[in-house]
């Protein structure tokens, strides 16, 4: 089922100039994420204190999760791009055995 989306992630992985288009729109995402998570907490608990009944201070608090695992989701594969992207320059830069 996630073999395909694997094989397609290794695949702009390993191309140096996909990966770093990949790495700024991660980037992107990862700001727009935070924002939306601050935005949400800041409504969910403002809510929660100005008297919302249990259902709105429920799907506040959802949506702050489901923000909150896209931003963790973005985070991810950032990291593991930037990695690649270090590992892939020190390969680069080290001097061939003649």
């Amino acid at each position: 089922m996630f073999r395909k989306k694997d094989d397609e992630y290794v695949e702009m992985a390993t191309d140096p100039i996909r990966r770093r288009n990949e790495i700024k729109t991660l980037s992107t995402r990862r700001i727009l994420f935070l924002v939306i998570v601050a935005l949400m907490a800041f409504g969910a608990i403002g809510g929660s204190c100005s008297g919302w009944n249990g259902r709105q201070s429920g799907l506040a608090f959802f949506g702050l999760i489901v923000s909150w695992s896209g931003l963790v989701q973005a985070e991810t594969h950032l990291r593991l791009l930037k990695i690649v992207e270090k590992l892939q320059k020190g390969r680069d830069d080290k001097p061939t055995a003649q």
